[in-house]
């Protein structure tokens, strides 16, 4: 395996509005007529500018400890990317469309990777943030539970936006947050039923360069005629384009717990297409040159048109997976809350034989991500072209193996160059199918084998 090269970040065009709000006392307007910026700033601490361009345009915005200096300026009239470098000066930045509104914008030093800690608007005043779902219950009928499920959902005034029998769950959302916790006491005296909460994850942040020169695609092949021993990989992950280069060949067709996706951006790949193209590139490090092979993508969409899935349609996910036929799942996503039901489908799928690989996380440091972080899954991370952990990866004592975090992917007439655990993850994920695949060995044997000839952290 080769290394990878250190990534420049492109900047992008500032393209949702705002008005000025209460309670910053230097002057800062968003145009949206205009799209332009202006300032009026005597010594203000960035991270309170930066808090502000959040409040004025609902960007969630990430930067790099150590961020304490101030900015004096006086503009108008400024597009986003000139706006920005003079209120940041020497630090860099990556302000990132998202596919449905939101940006995310991340302020650094060297690398966007080291942007790991988060500006919230919580931070004014003095509240934690979190990634529950306020106005969501996860409701869980017991076997003694002989209601109606939907009747139950309108004795609380809620809408049901997900479940099945089979899953064993549903998802009530209100109309706020007081009502959710209304609810909650209701379903508290009720012992037939468990209440659980929800928890949201975003599409996780990696680094995407695009390039001109075109790259080799991994040398791989679909067999035309697949017979019934294939073996069928579900990521869980965003959409994916099928019209890739070589991907079309793999994918099966594309299941959804999240409704539909949307328009997809045709000017670049999507997070679920590179993890796919980077699990082709691990199934290729396995297989011989050219080689036919039985394994296919089964294309688990948990984001739909959204930018954040949630801990119940993960697991909502698998179960669809399992039921599609997939045995191996990756999750090139995560975030540190943990959730009952989530734990509970993962267990009962394991136990069934499936095996599962799962992102790190981009987070310096060693806290538990999950779901990598259960004890079901072997959980990656990535490693710098010498061998050590990488400046943006997770290290945590959940962690399993070590891999470098890059793939190139072709889309569109250019090669885009991808870092971050996520894509480590997803390279794994295609060893553990190759070695199943090529060798005959039962996936969890599969596993095992990963687990012993991969590199482990370090410091284990």
């Amino acid at each position: 395996m080769t290394g990878f090269r250190q990534l420049a970040v492109l900047s992008f065009w500032l393209l949702l509005g705002g008005i000025a709000a209460p309670g910053f006392a230097a002057e800062l307007r968003w145009n949206p007529q205009t799209e332009t910026l202006d300032a009026a700033l005597n010594d203000e601490p960035v991270s309170e500018v930066l808090l502000e361009l959040g409040r004025l345009t609902k960007w969630q915005i990430w930067f790099e400890p150590g961020l304490e200096s101030s900015v004096s300026a006086r503009f108008a009239g400024l597009p986003a990317h000139r706006a920005l470098r003079r209120i940041l000066g020497d630090w860099h930045y990556a302000l990132l469309p998202g596919k449905t509104g939101g940006k995310r914008l991340y302020v650094y030093r060297s690398s966007m990777f080291s942007a790991t800690e988060e500006l919230s608007l919580a931070q004014r005043s003095g509240s934690g943030k979190t990634a529950r779902i306020e106005n969501e219950l996860i409701v869980i009928p017991g076997k003694e539970f002989t209601g109606d499920i939907q009747e139950l959902a309108q004795s609380l005034n809620a809408e049901i936006v997900g479940g099945s029998d089979n899953l064993g769950a549903w998802r009530f959302r209100f109309e706020s947050e007081r009502e959710a916790e209304e609810a909650r006491t209701n379903l508290a005296r009720n012992d037939a039923v468990r209440v659980e909460d929800n928890y949201q994850f975003d599409i996780p942040p990696y680094e995407s360069s695009p390039r001109s020169e075109l790259y080799a695609l991994p040398k791989v092949r679909a067999g035309k005629n697949p017979n019934t021993d294939q073996l069928v990989v579900a990521l869980l992950d965003t959409p994916m384009q099928s019209d890739t280069p070589l991907l079309s060949e793999f994918l099966l067709p594309s299941v959804s717990v999240a409704g539909e996706p949307g328009e997809l951006a045709s000017d670049e790949p999507t997070h679920g297409t590179t993890m796919a193209m980077s699990f082709l590139h691990g199934l290729a490090l396995i297989s011989e040159p050219d080689q036919e092979s039985s394994v296919r993508i089964l294309p688990v969409d948990v984001y739909g048109a959204q930018e954040v899935t949630s801990t119940f349609q993960l697991a909502a996910g698998i179960v669809a997976g399992m039921e599609s036929g997939a045995r191996l799942f990756n999750l090139s996503l995560g975030g540190h809350e943990t959730s009952p039901l989530l734990e509970r489908v993962i267990r009962e799928a394991h136990e069934l034989g499936a095996v599962f690989i799962g992102a790190a996380g981009n987070e310096p440091g060693v806290p538990n991500v999950f779901p990598a972080a259960y004890p079901e899954f072997l959980a990656v991370t990535s490693s710098t072209p010498s061998g050590e952990l990488a400046s943006y990866a997770n290290n945590g004592q959940f962690v399993d193996v070590i891999v470098p975090g890059h793939s190139f992917v072709p889309y569109g007439g250019k090669t885009y160059l991808i870092q971050g655990t996520s894509v480590s993850s997803a390279v794994v994920a295609g060893m553990t199918a190759g070695f199943a695949a090529e060798s005959g060995v039962a996936l969890r044997q599969a596993e095992e084998q990963m687990r012993r000839a991969l590199p482990h952290p370090p410091n284990r």
